[in-house]
């Protein structure tokens, strides 16, 4: 059996590692070996892959510093394991790959890019370095796989060779992603949300990339509109992630500045998101910039949730028109659309759900995207 050898920064829960996961696990005609730069063995993703007996290094790195030992530990498991395939998950680990190509003998070099570039000044200092080193070396790889067909363009536009180029979206399990009806009065009660109350869910790690801000003040202003109409605010808003929790003081300082205390709840880094994701009535990706192809809004159409999402990344896309898409930062759009949303009767919604589902069958089932994985790999 042929190998694959994984380089990934780390092993927490974001996107890039949930797809390398869920990859894994399906692929049944390679055999996959995971190296991190830095701590895996006891992350969340980590933990899993060693419990499907999937072997995991860490190059133990404790900072972007790239130091000799790190490096000469990846050319002797290069040396083991002699993969076919080499993978590399985002920029760092394609900036790695080449320093270890002459390590890597006949086996071919992918890259694979999880990020839109809106505007490169928004990125950090050394981001911009390490974007421009990959875009210069951009000629090693066999392929350079983007998960959505704006980072494509975007990294294109930035000097990455365009004759490498693949786009492969990211693919849902839709049996482990599924609406259930009664997990949601469950987790209500444990969350202590009256059942009347709608609930408005953001998913994503705290990163100004990610509009916590622009999607707070929406919600203060959502509430002041409802109460100025004689109504309850009626919602309760759930922040999921790393970072989205009580140790946060700036973001818990700006909750009570917009006096949604009754209104928000820190649900922090969770490791079940399908499960949670039954708490919601509506799901909002108020990303500012930095998305490439949302795995959350993928998962919650697979569940069939309306969503409301920034017009950022491949976003618009993944919804089609099964949802509502607003400009970026558009603090009025997002009120709008959230009282629409609100407004909408139940069934008119469930049919939208109905839409939403559907659409992930069509186009972006996990079989179909692995499929293209594999053809890869050969």
């Amino acid at each position: 059996m042929n190998t694959v050898l994984n380089l990934i920064t780390g092993l927490n829960t974001g996107g890039a590692e949930m797809m390398l996961y869920k990859i894994i696990h399906q692929d049944q005609d390679y055999r996959h070996v995971v190296i991190a730069l830095n701590g895996a063995t006891t992350t969340p993703i980590g933990r899993r892959l060693q419990a499907s007996n999937v072997e995991v290094h860490s190059l133990n790195l404790k900072s972007s510093r790239l130091k000799i030992p790190a490096l000469m530990t990846l050319f002797k498991l290069l040396g083991k394991y002699r993969p076919t395939t080499v993978h590399c998950w985002m920029y760092h680990t394609a900036l790695v790959s080449v320093l270890a190509k002459p390590f890597m003998r006949h086996a071919q070099l992918v890259w694979n890019i999880r990020h839109s570039i809106h505007d490169i000044k928004l990125e950090t200092l050394p981001l911009r370095i390490v974007i421009s080193l990959c875009a210069w070396m951009s000629w090693l790889p066999s392929r350079i796989i983007y998960n959505s067909s704006i980072s494509k363009r975007q990294h294109e536009a930035l000097g990455f060779n365009s004759g490498k180029a693949v786009v492969i979206y990211n693919g849902f399990d839709l049996q482990a992603l599924q609406s259930n009806p009664a997990s949601k009065v469950s987790l209500r009660h444990n969350y202590d949300i009256r059942e009347s109350m709608f609930v408005i869910g953001v998913i994503a790690r705290y990163h100004p990339m990610k509009g916590h801000r622009h999607f707070l003040e929406a919600l203060a202003e959502l509430k002041q509109r409802r109460l100025t109409q004689g109504q309850k605010p009626g919602f309760v808003a759930v922040l999921i992630g790393a970072g989205l929790d009580a140790d946060n003081t700036e973001l818990v300082g700006l909750i009570n500045q917009l006096q949604l205390q009754s209104e928000v709840r820190l649900l922090g880094e969770q490791p079940d998101i399908p499960q949670l994701i039954n708490l919601l009535d509506c799901l909002v990706s108020s990303s500012l910039w930095g998305e490439g192809f949302s795995n959350v809004i993928g998962e919650a159409m697979a569940c069939k949730l309306p969503c409301i999402v920034s017009n950022v990344g491949d976003s618009p896309f993944i919804v089609g028109d099964t949802g509502m898409v607003y400009e970026p930062g558009d603090t009025n759009a997002l009120v709008s659309a959230l009282d629409a949303v609100m407004s909408t009767p139940e069934p008119i919604r469930h049919q939208q759900g109905d839409r939403a589902l559907a659409r992930i069958e069509r186009n972006f089932s996990l079989d179909r995207i692995v499929e293209q994985y594999k053809t890869l790999y050969r």
